[in-house]
């Protein structure tokens, strides 16, 4: 037997979450409930992207799948598609069977076409996720498929990873830090986790944010305030949910970065880092990565810092190692 249920009840979905193994590793619930709950809705209606729903699966009694879908008048948009989510996916039953999730995937696709939905847009799909094994093979009609490079860094333990950089990055970690030593340079590394962070040192990595999209984006005065009030990033930073690592110089921070652990706690996940070219002289940004990998490798069991969309030289000198997420808009 299997049936679907829609609710717009976004505590339901998350005692659902909580109680049942659920997500794939990219997936967090806060983060969509931002998207949907949050100020960011109101974005979401100017543009006139239509209401999200969520769409639960159930096969023989047990929730297999929930689909957190925008719906505008004949098409879908999977929730984060719109939002530039790094990764963007469905939530699934961890005790769920490829065959029990595919049969979930099928009889979904088949009620929103029953809806009248004709096509369904999917941007930033995980190639590890079970949902690019069945929804990128040639059993689904695509009009619309692209491929897009992130990166990420692999590692076991701190001196390992060290001893496997290139001679050249090596030495520019020396030169970096003796730069700071030379010229008597105040310099530390932060780290928050999952708790209180230091509102100077937000309000800081904040504007430092704005003025790097401010200098490659040319962004006005609304697109400051989102960066600084309605984000949904911005938000669960002030919360004190997810990760902040911020490298300071003199007091100011030079670099940072921000991102979520990933559900199996293998990962931490970076869809936000800057850093102040005032201090480019002193690589502030190879020494955060530095650092961050280096206490992540100490004090936790996260084995890889993901940094995401881009393959920009200096996080392939780092360590990183380029994978493939997808964009597709499926014909129903």
């Amino acid at each position: 037997m299997i049936r679907l249920e829609k609710t717009r009840d976004t505590r339901l979905v998350k005692e659902i979450i909580k109680n049942n193994n659920f997500g794939h590793y990219c997936n967090n619930i806060e983060v969509v409930k931002e998207v949907k709950d949050g100020p960011y809705r109101i974005r979401n209606i100017l543009k006139g992207n239509g209401l999200m729903w969520f769409y639960l699966v159930t096969v023989e009694n047990k929730i297999i799948l929930i689909a957190p879908l925008f719906i505008r008048k004949n098409e879908a948009v999977v929730a984060g598609t719109n939002e530039w989510f790094d990764f963007v996916d469905f939530f699934y039953s961890s005790d769920a069977s490829e065959n029990e999730i595919e049969k979930a995937i099928s009889f979904l696709i088949t009620q929103m076409k029953n809806e009248g939905i004709k096509r369904l847009h999917w941007n930033w799909m995980p190639n590890d996720s079970v949902s690019h094994t069945i929804v990128g093979s040639d059993g689904y009609r695509k009009s619309r498929e692209e491929v897009v490079d992130n990166t990420t860094i692999p590692f076991s333990d701190y001196d390992g990873y060290k001893a496997a950089l290139s001679k050249s990055t090596k030495q520019n970690l020396r030169t970096a830090r003796n730069r700071l030593i030379r010229d008597n340079k105040d310099h530390e590394f932060q780290i928050s986790m999952m708790g209180n962070i230091d509102e100077k040192i937000i309000e800081d990595c904040l504007k430092l944010y704005y003025r790097r999209q401010k200098t490659k984006y040319g962004v006005g005065f609304f697109r400051k305030l989102t960066i600084k009030t309605l984000d949904f990033n911005t938000r669960l930073l002030r919360r004190g949910e997810g990760v902040v690592a911020a490298f300071l110089i003199d007091g100011e921070v030079a670099a940072f970065m921000y991102g979520y652990i990933n559900n199996q706690k293998s990962s931490l996940e970076i869809p936000k880092l800057a850093i102040d070219d005032k201090f480019g002289f002193y690589s502030p940004g190879m020494l955060l990565v530095d650092s961050t990998i280096k206490y992540l490798a100490d004090n936790t069991q996260i084995k890889s810092l993901d940094l995401c969309r881009g393959t920009e030289q200096y996080k392939l000198k780092m360590g990183g190692k380029v994978y493939p997420t997808y964009n597709y808009t499926i014909e129903l």
